[in-house]
């Protein structure tokens, strides 16, 4: 089925393309789930023996509504029967012999947070961990939710940046991309930092609360959409969408042509990952039988949007020397058969139409083939990468347009 992402507002970004991801974390929102969330690990962990844990899971909690409407939030509430006060950690324990990670892989975190009563103040920070449950070389992410930060500590080799990110009626989704420098399980716990007495009590004693939804990690360097999981781990398919056969050949004249294409990239991209110098995500993709026009985008320090054309043992760029690395693109690629030109705009910039030939070669390759047609967001080979991000605009024009027309339709 079709997804469609939002912003904070509730505003639509369009249609949701990403590459295929697994959630390793196997119960993703029923902490009370005692084979995926430990129960006898530390003083302090979540779900303990009697008087033994300061936190207590309540799952389906009807509460609070979660993040996809539903009543599936889980409430983490502090013991009051609890007898342990020595440690200033609330741990929240995935069961490690399920969880194992590897060293010097990257990991994405994420999890989504609502603290209505203000339990997560300036006495504590909430913190991902990567890494053997008792190194002093693990690696974390320390999420300060008053002044809305994320910062890593020393054992954390390429971070990408963490985020805060506001979610509507009150959620917050927090993320983290790290590297550690050590192998092992994941945890994640409530930390005191002030007055750091050795003693949480404070937290179990009055029955605080706050409420939690979505745990993830999957393998990666930024996170992605949150995969739900029940008891095991879930691998979410990449997302595919094409227009093709009759309904494309009903759209696509032979003739002069303009395709406008609107999208946005939820992350920024490092080149260096992809698999060859042309696999940049793709806002589009046009197919013909043997041959594709890509548009396609990268990360790099002297060209930033790219459109290709590829052909007859040729292909031919046309690129913006800006780099844009966020925000919403928005490109224009025109066939002008009787003069026979092919050329584009990016973000209203004309400086990357440089004129190309060959228009009606291209015309005739996109109609009554096999194969023919457009790939939205996606890649129609193996060695592209997905968008990762959202089309929030496609629009097939059967005319060819005047440089005005270009920028006036990209601005």
């Amino acid at each position: 089925e079709a997804r469609f992402d939002h912003n904070s507002n509730g505003d639509s970004l369009g249609l949701l393309i990403e590459e295929s991801r697994t959630n390793i974390i196997r119960e993703s929102t029923n902490l009370n789930n005692t084979a995926q969330w430990n129960t006898s690990v530390n003083p302090g962990s979540l779900n303990q023996a009697a008087n033994q844990g300061w936190m207590v899971a309540t799952a389906n909690t009807t509460e609070i509504v979660a993040p996809d409407g539903t009543y599936s939030a889980c409430k983490l509430s502090g013991n009051t029967a609890s007898t342990y006060d020595k440690n200033y950690n609330v741990h929240v324990v995935p069961n490690a012999s399920n969880h194992s990670m590897a060293q010097t892989t990257v990991y994405s975190y994420s999890v989504f947070i609502n603290d209505p009563d203000g339990v997560i103040d300036s006495r504590y920070t909430l913190e991902f961990q990567h890494g053997s449950r008792y190194s002093n070389t693990n690696g974390r992410a320390i999420f300060d939710l008053v002044n809305n930060t994320v910062t890593y500590n020393s054992h954390v080799t390429s971070s990408a940046p963490g985020k805060i990110e506001p979610y509507p009626n009150g959620w917050k989704k927090l993320t983290a991309t790290f590297n550690s420098t050590s192998a092992g399980g994941p945890r994640f716990y409530l930390k005191e930092i002030t007055p750091r007495t050795n003693n949480v009590t404070q937290f179990s004693a009055n029955g605080e609360k706050f409420y939690v939804w979505g745990f993830q990690i999957e393998e990666g360097d930024f996170p992605t959409s949150y995969i739900p999981t029940s008891g095991s781990t879930y691998q979410r398919l990449a997302d595919e969408a094409s227009i093709t056969g009759n309904t494309w050949d009903n759209i696509f004249i032979e003739g002069s042509n303009s395709i406008v294409a609107d999208g946005s990239f939820n992350y920024n991209v490092n080149s260096s990952t992809f698999p060859n110098s042309f696999a940049g995500p793709n806002l589009f993709t046009l197919n013909s039988d043997t041959n594709q026009v890509w548009y396609f985008y990268r990360e790099n320090t002297s060209r930033g949007p790219v459109s290709g054309v590829g052909g007859g043992g040729t292909v031919e760029f046309f690129h913006n020397t800006v780099t844009q690395t966020t925000g919403l693109f928005k490109t224009c690629f025109t066939w002008d058969v009787p003069n026979d030109r092919t050329y584009s705009a990016w973000n209203g910039d004309l400086s990357s139409s440089n004129p190309q030939g060959r228009a009606l070669y291209w015309v005739q390759k996109l109609r009554n083939n096999s194969n023919a047609g457009i790939t939205i967001g996606g890649q129609n080979t193996a060695n592209r990468t997905p968008l990762n991000g959202c089309v929030s605009r496609i629009a097939i024009y059967n005319a060819a347009m005047t440089d005005s027309a270009l920028e006036a339709l990209t601005l």
